[in-house]
């Protein structure tokens, strides 16, 4: 660990490099101004911090590696050098960096640098890092428990820059100044991680956004974010404040469908966890506490690899940048799956690829993939339940079994290859009830006991982001205006999307001619929500202005806007390189297009490398791949495109085959920027090119499609909506389910449109416990066949049969909580109907579902609800909404707002005389708390909390009620 000391040894003093530090300090005097009151003590704070560099204390890092002659590790030394050359055009922003620090400040600046994505180290310059560690290194330094951390638990998970693939920012210097003076009354790392946590819950609520991950300063400016969006802003906040953070999720939920994302803080020696921006009063406590109990894998994050700087975590992972820790120990009772592959022969198989798996969104989903030792074995903890565990690679054979784990035990699974081997036709995949697994988790070393505050400072209030009201800002109506009304309403509303950002866009507008302005408009209309968050003017400037410059007049209205302006290729941020672009292959344009394409095609195929990309860090933009000069297939893809569009030849990336194609003037043509010879003309050029997807399949040298047939039936009634089913392709040891197929329904049938090949078709349903009755069938399809599948979904009989929750006593309302009356038995809902809960007239058999705006599994769990009302009609069960109050207020998000359940208010009497756990700051949780009366009053199904299996329970309810 640091510690500051004075006076210095002259060694330490000679370790002082002045021209590195002065331009330190001078990015230092440029930190955004609401943290200048400390920039003084920062300078300060830098140049004492290099110079006392060798005064430190504690241990070196771990691990015994050797030494390279300057005192690094040799495989670290290599690893940075590694970076340098990744870095390309920007190596010496990085170097700059490295150079800029001595002794533990460079130990420090290579640990990120030689763990750094490629995105980062062809796009950061040495004031963004120099910032971040400095400020970093300052949290260790100066709050009470920062000294208490592990400096190799400070470099994995205080240090990093970074969460995941969310695109850079320069969070912490806000973050600091925000927080720090709060955890001025924290003495202990866990009061602080509340705190934080009750700071980053006034800021973010939940919304599910776009398939792009958001920064913690973008979701800032909108005020929400999904569940990874949340967990990146509270671990960002956490390291801010010298907290040790990492990100937490379990794959793929075994018991229903999808996954979630949450924080794991390190508080005084342990790890705990919590939902990020969901504020609790303890630690090891959230509203996904009982699902965790239940998953079958839980998986933390680390940045970069372990060697070297172990940390006592068990990762048994490492893919590029990132290390994955089994954490599922945290949170349930464990037992080992001990997989052995032979072959035919009986003989051990090495380096094959296994998978563990759960259904999930209608496919057999992967937790993990492993491989085998030399012994052909490999052991792998599981929470408690049966398991999907395949293995096989391409001429070797598969293998599969259902295997269940055992408490705190080992289960063998011996899996034999063989050619073609098809899984169970049908199979149960079974799990501990809510109940068991609560039990089973006590019985673990931790237990349940969390982590309580022992002090709970005070918040100031804070309004989250509202939308932009033009009207306000008189030079902006006035812009606005002279654009004309329909492009004047499509501004505002992109204005209005783009939240406590649209300052960067309006100047963009203002500061433009009327011509350029209606351009801009266009420019923006064909970005996302997440794109308008972050743009900039001089992003947006670039992009219209070059590609206004370098506009071709035979080039038509619609393919220019959206095929030569429009920025965006794939799922890449927009950044500035249009400019940069058409300069540096000027010497590829041409008047015609064609030989344009052909050009840029020969230079990519010569200068282009080919890169891997990890874990961390979003897709590179065009720009970012040249500054590199390597990339992957996709990435080298999107580079193609960004240099047509920015010689105004309309191009766009080719679906699924990772090829650049170009519009000619009479059809597209397309090219493989990794392969000077394969260019291919419309209608007939080289190699072939019709748009249909038979013609792309033959030019890229496969076989064209066929068609998979699904007759799906329940209960006897063919269901052409039913969404449990998928298509999968063998690949790493598992089943791994398709992207993106075309599926169309004709009549009673599902046609899923595939390339020719070998194919498991699965599909599902579950139980009331969430456990899942799952059918295969292995197919090959041949292009232009049809292979047909009728099943009927129906689980064996008894299947069904389980306890239905009840997670308390039904009380009753009248003469509860002070007795009865509005507000309490009597709810008014939004259409001005009057609700009685109770007693004489009330609106029974009844479904009663309270939620409130601040629980990100209410929001989840609703419109599942919904989906429910003709059977709830069909049983004569009315249903309610009752929102229940809580710091998110009132005001229903989007995803809600189209709810045809009636809805009505209830208060904070309501959900106390209900009995539901009320949090320190008066709100409820769990939630949502769904209750289902019957005709008597009875309560006669009650659960509580995220389970999007509870459709399943509501029916069981409903077809139990109708018995009687």
């Amino acid at each position: 660990m640091y510690s500051l000391c004075w006076p210095c040894s002259s060694q330490s003093a000679a370790q002082y490099n002045p021209g590195a530090w002065a331009a330190a300090a001078r990015h230092c005097q440029k930190l955004r101004p609401p943290i200048q009151m400390h920039l003084s003590s920062l300078y300060s704070y830098l140049l004492l911090l290099v110079v006392c560099s060798a005064c430190r204390t504690g241990p070196e890092p771990s691990g015994g590696a050797a030494r390279a002659s300057d005192g690094r590790s040799a495989p670290l030394a290599a690893r940075v050098q590694e970076s340098l050359e990744r870095a390309g055009r920007n190596r010496s922003e990085v170097q700059a960096y490295l150079n800029a620090w001595d002794g533990a400040g460079k130990n420090a600046a290579e640990f990120l640098v030689a763990n750094m994505p490629t995105v980062d180290l062809v796009s950061l310059t040495s004031e963004d890092l120099v910032e971040n560690q400095a400020l970093a290194m300052r949290a260790r330094n100066e709050l009470s428990w920062g000294r208490d951390v592990p400096e190799n638990v400070f470099l994995h998970y205080v240090l990093p820059h970074r969460v995941t693939q969310e695109a850079h920012s320069a969070w912490r210097g806000r973050f600091c100044e925000e927080l720090w003076p709060l955890l001025a009354q924290c003495t202990n790392m866990v009061d602080a991680a509340l705190v934080i946590n009750r700071w980053c819950g006034q800021r973010v609520g939940f919304k599910q956004t776009e398939f792009r991950d958001q920064n913690a300063l973008s979701t800032l400016k909108a005020g929400y974010g999904r569940c990874e969006e949340m967990m990146i802003f509270c671990i960002d906040a956490m390291r801010a404040a010298g907290i040790p953070a990492r990100p937490c999720s379990t794959p793929w939920w075994a018991t229903n469908d999808n996954n979630h994302a949450w924080v794991e803080v390190w508080a005084d020696g342990d790890w705990y966890y919590l939902g990020g921006c969901e504020p609790g009063d303890n630690l090891d406590q959230a509203w996904f506490t009982g699902p965790a109990r239940r998953a079958g894998m839980v998986v933390s994050t680390m940045y970069g690899k372990p060697d070297g700087f172990e940390t006592g975590d068990r990762v048994y992972r490492v893919n590029g940048n990132t290390s994955y820790i089994n954490s599922t120990a945290v949170y349930a009772m464990t037992g080992e799956l001990d997989v052995m592959v032979t072959d035919s022969a009986g003989q051990a198989v090495a380096d094959c690829p296994v998978s563990v798996s759960v259904f999930n969104f209608g496919g057999l989903r992967a937790l993990t993939q492993r491989r085998t030792d030399g012994e052909g074995r490999t052991r792998i903890l599981v929470g408690m339940g049966e398991f999907f565990v395949s293995a096989g690679a391409d001429g070797a054979g598969r293998a599969y079994q259902v295997a269940a784990s055992v408490p705190a035990g080992t289960t063998p699974v011996e899996l034999e290859l063989k050619l073609g081997a098809a899984p169970q036709e049908s199979f149960w995949l079974r799990f501990p009830t809510t109940q068991e697994a609560a039990r089973l988790a006590a019985l673990r070393p931790k237990g349940e006991a969390g982590a309580a505050p022992s002090v709970r400072p005070e918040l100031a209030s804070y309004s989250r982001p509202s939308a932009l009201d033009p009207a306000l800002v008189p030079e902006l109506v006035k812009c606005l205006g002279a654009l004309g009304e329909e492009d004047s309403a499509r501004a505002h509303s992109i204005l209005v999307d783009a939240l406590d950002n649209w300052r960067s866009l309006a100047a963009a507008l203002t500061d433009s001619e009327l011509d350029e302005r209606r351009v801009v408009v266009e420019f923006l209309q064909r970005t996302t929500h997440l794109d308008r968050l972050e743009l900039d003017t001089d992003t947006i400037t670039d992009h219209v202005r070059q590609a206004q410059a370098g506009r071709r007049p035979a080039v038509v209205e619609e393919l220019w806007l959206d095929f030569v302006l429009k920025a965006g290729v794939d799922n890449e941020h927009l950044g500035v390189w249009r400019e940069e672009l058409s300069g540096d292959f000027a010497a590829c344009h041409a008047p015609d297009h064609v030989e344009t394409a052909r050009r840029v095609h020969a230079r990519l195929a010569r200068e282009i490398g080919s890169g891997s990309r990890g874990r961390l860090g979003p897709l590179m933009n065009p720009g970012q791949v040249w500054h590199c000069g390597a990339g992957t297939a996709r990435e080298v893809v999107i580079l193609g495109v960004g240099v047509l569009r920015a010689l105004g030849v309309p191009a766009r990336r080719l679906a699924h085959e990772e090829r650049v194609e170009f519009h000619t003037g009479s059809g597209w043509g397309s090219f493989d920027p990794r392969s000077a010879g394969d260019f291919v003309l419309p209608g007939g050029g080289p190699g072939g090119g019709p748009e249909t997807q038979a013609g792309q399949a033959a030019a890229a040298g496969e076989a064209g499609p066929g068609r998979i047939e699904l007759v799906l039936s329940r209960a006897g009634v063919v269901d052409t909506g039913f969404r449990g089913w998928d298509v999968a392709r063998f690949s790493g040891g598992s089943w791994a389910p398709l992207r993106n197929v075309a599926v169309q329904t004709e009549g009673d049938s599902l046609f899923a449109t595939v390339p020719a090949g070998e194919y498991l078709v699965t599909a599902g349903v579950r139980n009331g416990n969430g456990d899942a009755w799952v059918r295969t069938a292995l197919l090959e399809v041949e292009a232009g066949g049809v292979e047909s599948i009728a099943w009927e979904l129906d689980p064996p009989a008894g299947a069904g049969v389980f306890g239905l929750p009840m997670v308390r006593t039904w009380p009753g309302l009248v003469g509860a909580g002070g007795g009865a009356g509005p507000g309490l038995t009597t709810l008014v809902d939004r259409a001005g109907d009057t609700w009685q809960l109770s007693g004489e007239g009330a609106a029974l058999p009844l479904l009663l579902v309270l939620f409130s705006l601040d629980n990100e599994p209410s929001i989840r769990m609703l419109p599942l609800l919904e989906e429910l009302a003709p059977e709830m009609e069909q049983a004569g069960c009315a249903s309610l909404a009752v929102l229940l109050p809580s710091s998110a207020g009132v005001e229903l998000p989007a995803e809600l707002a189209s709810l045809t359940m009636p809805l009505a208010a209830g208060s904070a009497a309501l959900g106390e005389a209900l009995g539901l756990g009320q949090r320190a700051d008066g709100s409820f949780a769990p939630l949502p708390s769904i209750v289902l009366l019957a005709e008597a009053g009875e309560a006669l199904l009650w659960t509580e909390g995220y389970d999007l299996g509870v459709a399943v329970l509501i029916r069981e309810a409903l077809e139990r009620m109708g018995a009687e």
